[in-house]
């Protein structure tokens, strides 16, 4: 049976320009409100951020939820109440745990250029977790033509193959909840599959249709991309993002567009 594509076009977000920040939602956030995007799954937060340089977000208190930046391009600062303080850079992620309590800032590095990353917000399975922080980095080489797997399930992260030389582990979430990232270029495809875990002798499948939520990172104004999976079929150009439900084996991204196009897929129970 084929999955159900829900297309979300860019200009659809919820969107807001403060001067220093230019962003758009795709899920309510802040004064946009939505009750038809209020999540998806355990997926709360999605925003697509620019921040102008020496701005950013003052420090601020979080609980719960797990909140992580996948950085686009230029330098995004970020210091925390338990004594981080790191700049990361393009294709590097910055991750969270809020757990019992943790606050932070998140500046652009940078005094002359902006800053372009995705925020993303999920809500963990285990409450009350202790706060925590990692980072992991993932260069283009990774990414291109296939979908490189950047956040895994904390239990199943030490048992996924990177498929890539120049590969870190991915950085370990606790639910069940992948993020993967592929740059197409023109002409070329990459395929996804829910990567499988292996242990011992033994390889775990998901039987189970997941969710899927597919996001055409709004850097290449030229970008569109087919994609296609157990005869459902969709195009998407730059910032445009799709739901995906009753996924259940692989999907199919093919850039049709010059230049390269980056997507960026969470994969959820």
């Amino acid at each position: 049976m084929a999955p159900t594509f829900t297309v979300r076009k860019s200009n659809d977000r919820g969107y807001a320009n403060l001067g220093w920040l230019d962003t758009h939602h795709t899920f309510s956030f802040a004064n946009y409100y939505d009750p038809k995007f209020d999540g998806f799954g355990s997926l709360r937060v999605l925003n697509e951020d620019r921040v102008e340089p020496g701005k950013g977000f003052g420090t601020h208190p979080h609980r719960e939820y797990e909140i992580f930046s996948y950085v686009v391009s230029g330098d995004l600062e970020h210091k925390d109440s338990t004594g981080n303080h790191e700049v990361i850079h393009r294709g590097d992620v910055q991750f969270t745990t809020a757990g019992t309590g943790i606050a932070h800032s998140e500046y652009n590095g940078s005094k002359t250029k902006p800053v372009h990353f995705l925020q993303i917000w999920n809500m963990p399975y285990n409450r009350r977790l202790p706060p925590g922080y990692a980072t992991g980095h993932f260069p283009d080489t990774t990414k291109q033509n296939r979908f490189a797997t950047l956040i895994a399930p904390a239990e199943k992260r030490d048992h996924v193959d990177p498929g890539h030389a120049d590969a870190e582990k991915p950085i370990a979430i606790h639910s069940d909840f992948w993020m993967s990232a592929a740059l197409v270029d023109e002409g070329k495809t990459a395929t996804y599959r829910t990567p499988k875990v292996v242990e011992g002798e033994s390889e775990t499948d998901h039987a189970a249709p997941r969710k899927l939520y597919l996001h055409v990172v709004q850097n290449n104004a030229k970008a569109k991309v087919t994609v296609k999976s157990q005869g459902a079929e969709a195009t998407l150009t730059h910032g445009d993002g799709m739901f995906v439900t009753g996924f259940h084996d692989e999907l199919v991204v093919a850039n049709e567009a010059s230049g390269v196009a980056e997507v960026v897929l969470i994969d959820l129970a």
